[in-house]
C-alpha cells in the first residue's frame, strides 16, 4: 500500500469516527481541522511524489542532474502550511540552478504564499487593511508587510472588452473624490468616476446603476484622466454624435474639466452638495424657495432674495454672496439637477460606499506607492475584474519542457493502480461506532 493509500485511509477513517452526539458544531470544526490537515498532507506527499517522477524521468530533463537530496521548503496554502522536500538540479550548459518540481508545480521562487492564496489575499487587501487579509485564514495567517509585497506583484490586469451598446442615447458620470492621510501628515486626493446609462430603483432607498464602470485616479493629470473616462464610454457605447453625457458633481474645477474633455457634455450639480448650501443659508428656511428660483432658471430673483436676507439682517452679507457665488458658478449644473430624468445625484454615496470604507474612514498614513496600487486593484475588482496566476509577476525561468512533462505526470498519477483506495473496506460497522452506543444508553429518540 502507498503512502498516499495509507494517507486517505486514516483520513477516511478519522473521519467517520467522529462523535456528532457530542454536537453538530464540534462534529464540523473537527471534520474540518481533519479534512485541512489532510489537504497539507496531499499537497506534501504529490510533491514529493511529483519530485521522484522527474528524477526518474531522465529523458524530460536531460543536461539537469542533482546536486542536492531532500531539500526543505515551506510554503502557505489556503488550507495551511505544507513543508515537503524535493530535489536540487543544476543545468551545467545554460548555467542555471533549480528545484525542478516547483517549476513543474507552478510554485514560485522564493516565495513563502501559493500563487492562489497570493491572489486570494490580494483581492482581500483591496477591501480591507493589510494586517486583516493576512489574518483572515486562521489556518494560514500571512504577515501584512508579505500581504504588501503581494500586491505590488500583481500587473497587466485588464477589464475583458465588454460589447459595445450603440442603443444607449445617455450616459451620466458621477464624479467625486475622497481625501485620503498621507504617511508624511499631508492629505492627498483620491478621485472616482462612475459612468452608468441608467438608474433602476431597487426599492425605495436604493438604485441599481445600469452598465457601472468605475474609473479612479491619483496622482494623475486632470486631463488625462478625463481622457481614460472617454476612451472607457467609447468602449461601452460607441464613439458617436448622438451621446449626451452627464457629467454629476460638486462643481470642482477638476470635474469641470471633464466638459472640455468629453463631446456633448452638460454639468449637473451633486444634490447633497446643492442641499448643504441652500440649507446652511438661514438654517434652511428659505431652501425651498431657493429649488423653485433655480429650477426655473431665475437667477436675478435669487440675487435680489439674498441681497434682501442680509440687510434685513437674517443672513450676513458675505454668506450672501458666496452662496450666490456658488450658484452662478454651476448655473448650468444646478438648473439640470432639477430636471427631471437629470438630477438624483448619488456622488457622495459612491464615494463612501467605493473609497472611504478603505481608504480614509479609519485613517493610516499611505504611501505612495501603497495607496496607486490598492486603488487601481480595488477598482479593477469593483469592476468584477479577475486577477490570474498570469497576473503575477514571477522571477522563474522555464527551464524545462514543463507542458509535456506535465502531460506525463497526469496519466501516472491517474493511471497507476497503487493509488485505488476501497472507500467501502474503510467504513465501520455499526456495532464499532462509539457515537452510536452512547446515544442507545441515553434512550433518547
Amino acid at each position: 500500500m502507498s503512502i498516499l493509500t495509507q494517507l486517505v485511509q486514516k483520513s477516511i477513517e478519522d473521519l467517520l469516527n467522529l462523535d456528532i452526539s457530542e454536537g453538530v458544531g464540534e462534529f464540523v470544526e473537527s471534520g474540518m481541522e481533519i479534512m485541512t490537515g489532510f489537504l497539507c498532507d496531499l499537497v506534501r506527499c504529490r510533491l514529493e511524489e511529483m519530485d521522484d517522477f522527474i528524477f526518474e524521468n531522465s529523458e524530460a530533463r536531460k543536461d539537469w542532474k542533482v546536486v542536492q537530496k531532500g531539500r526543505k521548503r515551506s510554503i502557505l496554502t489556503k488550507a495551511g502550511e505544507v513543508t515537503y522536500r524535493r530535489r536540487y538540479y543544476e543545468n551545467k550548459e545554460i548555467g542555471l540552478k533549480a528545484c525542478l518540481v516547483d517549476a513543474l508545480a507552478g510554485i514560485e521562487k522564493f516565495s513563502k504564499i501559493e500563487t492562489e492564496y497570493a491572489l486570494e489575499l490580494i483581492k482581500k487587501a483591496a477591501e480591507m487593511s493589510y494586517e486583516k487579509a493576512g489574518n483572515s485564514r486562521d489556518v494560514a495567517p500571512v504577515s501584512k508587510t508579505a500581504v504588501m509585497n503581494k500586491t505590488r506583484q500583481a500587473e497587466d490586469y485588464r477589464l475583458p472588452v465588454e460589447e459595445c451598446n450603440l442603443s444607449v442615447k445617455c450616459v451620466h458620470i458621477q464624479a467625486d473624490e475622497d481625501h485620503v492621510h498621507m504617511a508624511d501628515g499631508t492629505s492627498a486626493i483620491a478621485k472616482i468616476a462612475v459612468i452608468y446609462s441608467e438608474k433602476k430603483a431597487v426599492n425605495r432607498t436604493r438604485n441599481l446603476l445600469v452598465d457601472k464602470r468605475i474609473c479612479t485616479s491619483f496622482g494623475e493629470n486632470n486631463t488625462d484622466f478625463w481622457y481614460r473616462i472617454q476612451d472607457a464610454i467609447h468602449e461601452k457605447y460607441g464613439v458617436r454624435d448622438d451621446l449626451k453625457v452627464y457629467i454629476h458633481g460638486d462643481g470642482a474645477n477638476w470635474i469641470k474639466t471633464g466638459l472640455q474633455v468629453i463631446p456633448n457634455s452638460e454639468p449637473v450639480l451633486d444634490a447633497f452638495h446643492l442641499k448643504r448650501e441652500l440649507n446652511g443659508m438661514c438654517g434652511g428656511k428659505y431652501g425651498g424657495t431657493l429649488c423653485d428660483l433655480i429650477s426655473a432658471n431665475e437667477f436675478r430673483q435669487i440675487r435680489i432674495l439674498l441681497d434682501t436676507l442680509a440687510a434685513g439682517g437674517e443672513t450676513t452679507e458675505q454668506n450672501a454672496k458666496d452662496l450666490y457665488r456658488y450658484l452662478a458658478q454651476n448655473r448650468q449644473g444646478a438648473v439640470n439637477a432639477f430636471k427631471p430624468g437629470i438630477g438624483g445625484s448619488c456622488a457622495e454615496g459612491l464615494v463612501s460606499h467605493n473609497l472611504s470604507e478603505r481608504f480614509s474612514r479609519k485613517p493610516c498614513g499611505w504611501g505612495k506607492k501603497g495607496l496607486s496600487t490598492i486603488l487601481d486593484l480595488s477598482t479593477f475588482f469593483l469592476n468584477n475584474g479577475k486577477l490570474s496566476p498570469e497576473n503575477m509577476i514571477h522571477s522563474d525561468e522555464v527551464v524545462v519542457d514543463i507542458e509535456s512533462m506535465r502531460r506525463e505526470y497526469h496519466v501516472k498519477c491517474f493511471y497507476e493502480p497503487e493509488h485505488n483506495v476501497n472507500i467501502t473496506a474503510l467504513t465501520p460497522d455499526a456495532h464499532k461506532l462509539t457515537w452510536l452506543k452512547k446515544l442507545a444508553r441515553t434512550c433518547v429518540l
